[in-house]
């Protein structure tokens, strides 16, 4: 946000970090708040600097701030590129005549004074804005060994508007495999005295690189209104969507048996179990009851445990 406030590439912002004397703060990058949330701070204090900016600017190229526009790191007059100051000269002039600008008021955090072409602003959005989508699953089970094979899985996430489509999808990637591993693997077991019996990678099971399958991912892009950016987290999509749609498929694959409900993590002794009872006619579960306000969401009871939308 701030390299495209000022048209310069990310490479020319430095992000300095664990400073308590610098002014930014924040409570944390969790969940799925970053960029709506400290991406907007940046934002509005990007602009704020770059309208300093602008003020000085103008006094010296003799235009209205409304005329400029940055590129390659100077102020110009649009369209007469001659007219033109460098962004280095505007912060070096602000720092000898701090007049020059409009002076802010010290940092409410922690007083510290904001000065030359510098800025502090917060962001306090109205409400947390929420992320949809719709994923897929296909799966294959070993009826021999109970082993759970993912053949495909297609994920369309709406996370507002997308600012960097590479990350964006990176942590979708992320999250579904994390998603695997809750489904099928990774579970945190105890002993009757309260001792962790999985506290390594020796006993703590993860997927690997072959159990996780090539995703289809796509998104579709509804902004939202709560932020100027239009939008909403991403961080999580992969992970809450991918244990309910890999369970239903599974759950699904073995409906003909009788087998309504598994515990997670479905893991292959504990699938082959389930369907050796299946087999035996021992199999044992009770009515699948959704919680009631699923039903009064939804009107119905119908279309429980379907695919995850």
């Amino acid at each position: 946000m701030a390299a495209a406030t000022f048209n310069l590439p990310g490479s020319q912002v430095e992000v300095q970090m664990n400073d308590s004397a610098l002014p930014a703060y924040g409570i944390g990058t969790f969940g799925s708040r970053t960029t709506q949330v400290s991406g907007t701070a940046v934002l509005l204090a990007a602009e704020a600097t770059r309208d300093k900016a602008f003020q000085v600017a103008g006094q010296l190229l003799e235009a209205a701030p409304k005329d400029l526009v940055i590129e390659d790191g100077k102020v110009m007059v649009r369209g007469v590129p001659a007219r033109a100051v460098e962004l280095a000269r505007l912060a070096q002039l602000v720092e000898e005549q701090p007049d020059l600008v409009e002076h802010e008021p010290p940092n409410p955090v922690n007083g510290v004074p904001i000065e030359g072409l510098a800025a502090w602003r917060d962001f306090n959005p109205s409400s947390a804005t929420y992320s949809s989508g719709a994923h897929m699953a296909i799966v294959e089970i070993d009826s021999d060994t109970g082993d759970v094979r993912i053949l495909r899985y297609v994920a369309v996430d709406d996370c507002g508007r997308v600012l960097n489509h590479y990350l964006a999808e990176a942590q979708v990637h992320g999250g579904l495999a994390q998603g695997i591993g809750q489904a099928l693997y990774e579970e945190a077991v105890y002993d009757e005295d309260g001792q962790l019996l999985t506290s390594t990678l020796m006993d703590y099971t993860l997927p690997i690189a072959a159990q996780v399958p090539d995703f289809v991912t796509a998104s579709v892009e509804t902004p939202s209104p709560i932020n100027p950016l239009g939008a909403k987290g991403v961080g999580e999509a992969g992970c809450i969507a991918a244990p309910p749609a890999i369970v239903n498929a599974v759950l699904d694959a073995l409906a003909a048996l009788g087998i309504k409900v598994i515990d997670m993590p479905l893991r292959s002794e504990k699938i082959w179990s389930v369907i050796q009872a299946a087999h035996n006619g021992t199999l044992e579960q009770g009515e699948v009851v959704p919680p009631a306000v699923f039903s009064q969401v939804a009107g119905s009871k119908e279309g429980f445990g379907q695919t995850f939308v």
